[in-house]
């Protein structure tokens, strides 16, 4: 772009934020869901991953919802995780 004389722009650099994962309390479970939505054809899908106080892996799950919304994608994503901790036992989540 030199060699043409041609001045770009450079975009500013985004805000960076730390973000740190707490393990939760013994004998407790944490999710960390997400649910999600592609505004074009309405797709949407959710996901979560279960940890314990180690911060060992205890499960994961990601389901396809087809069409909806982002906000119907939490919802489900909430249900699906306090349904998957209630079969595994988790009482604590």
């Amino acid at each position: 772009m030199k060699y043409f004389n041609i001045k770009i722009h450079p975009p500013n650099a985004p805000l960076i934020k730390e973000v740190i994962w707490t393990p939760p309390n013994n004998c407790w479970v944490k999710c960390n869901p997400d649910g999600a939505s592609i505004t074009n054809n309405l797709q949407s899908s959710c996901g979560g991953i279960f940890r314990d106080a180690n911060a060992d892996g205890l499960g994961c799950f990601a389901v396809n919802l087809g069409p909806g919304s982002a906000i119907i994608a939490e919802f489900c994503v909430a249900m699906i995780a306090i349904e998957v901790a209630f079969e595994k036992g988790w009482r604590k989540l």
